[in-house]
């Protein structure tokens, strides 16, 4: 990896000079360093701005037509990530790679990009790591309970299953319409 310069707004982070080598494997960590970029010190007052233009600089490197570069945007978000202690998130996720969620939702269900697959394997794969990632935090009690299940909900998918329960007919066994307006004709008025 590059030289690091610390400063006092947060990290300077340099890829080396040589010519990076791809891997031919998606979400290979190892080898996608971060653009040059201020990587923001967690904890302190201008972490939050610094962590947008570092995702800013990450999505300049993505062309929406090489879905190659959508790997290797995702491999630099989630580096960063790992570094700064940021959570993972769809939202910061899809800025870095210069999506919204409505392009990840036309890609993953085919309804854009229908020619290459690589578009859907992407988009399953952002959603995947924002959903492991978010159970993770759940899990060990680093984000709210109730924000959990109610992600895990509206952007995993997940749903609450009561038990199926046989409700009782309020009309009893009868189920003919004829029987029924016998049964009750004295109640029935026109």
């Amino acid at each position: 990896m590059g030289d690091i310069l610390e400063t006092s707004g947060g990290v300077i982070l340099e890829p080396p000079s040589s010519e990076i080598k791809r891997s031919p494997y998606p979400l290979d960590l190892a080898k996608t360093p971060a653009p040059k970029a201020l990587i923001p010190v967690p904890g302190e007052a201008s972490a939050v701005p610094n962590m947008i233009t570092t995702i800013l600089a990450i999505r300049n490197t993505v062309d929406l037509d090489n879905p190659a570069t959508l790997w290797n945007a995702m491999e630099m978000y989630l580096n960063l990530c790992s570094n700064t202690g940021m959570k993972i998130s769809n939202t910061t996720l899809y800025t870095a790679c210069g999506v919204d969620r409505r392009r990840i939702h036309e890609w993953e269900y085919g309804l854009r990009r229908q020619n290459n697959p690589e578009y859907r394997k992407f988009a399953e794969m952002a959603k995947m790591v924002c959903a492991a990632a978010r159970e993770q935090y759940g899990i060990e009690g680093q984000v709210n309970p109730i924000l959990t299940i109610f992600h895990q909900k509206f952007y995993d998918g997940l749903k609450d299953n009561p038990p199926d329960e046989a409700a009782e007919n309020p009309l009893g066994e009868i189920t003919d319409p004829q029987k029924l307006a016998e049964k009750y004709a004295d109640i029935i008025t026109d």
